[in-house]
């Protein structure tokens, strides 16, 4: 291989949507959502924040989140948001997590044209490619598929 040709494929690599949503997957595939947690009142957020969302006390943990949820609710996106680079359509659901947060993200793995999704069904998060920049790189995001 050239020299040139083995600098651009290592040039190209997998990168988060935002960093600080997420851990990137282990070589396991392992990962968490990153929230945080007031340690004044409890109260869990995502995406982690500065400040808590209830009493707006400073002292804030940086705590992993859990990876398995429910569908709250669900439905299906056919129209670009703006300022999105995935494809359309999408299964965007309402995940309740077990510390009381509800996360709308995508459900990987469900076909938009005929949703096999209920209320209740349980699903596990996950990290996926969603788009390549400008550079080839993968940017990856969090969503959630069903169990």
């Amino acid at each position: 291989m050239e020299e040139g040709s083995k600098q651009c494929l290592e040039a190209i690599k997998s990168i988060p949507v935002e960093e600080g949503l997420f851990t990137m997957p282990d070589s396991a595939g392992g990962f968490h959502l990153v929230g945080s947690q007031c340690n004044f009142c409890g109260t869990v957020a995502f995406p982690k924040k500065k400040r808590c969302i209830k009493c707006f006390g400073a002292d804030i943990a940086i705590v992993p989140l859990s990876s398995r949820g429910k569908v709250a609710t669900w439905t299906v996106i056919r129209m670009k948001p703006y300022g999105y680079k995935g494809q359309v359509p999408y299964v965007l659901a309402d995940i309740e997590l077990p510390e009381g947060l509800h996360l709308r993200t995508q459900l990987s793995g469900v076909n938009p044209e005929a949703p096999a999704v209920n209320i209740g069904d349980e699903v596990d998060a996950h990290v996926e490619t969603i788009y390549q920049d400008d550079k080839k790189n993968d940017v990856l995001c969090y969503k959630f598929r069903k169990v």
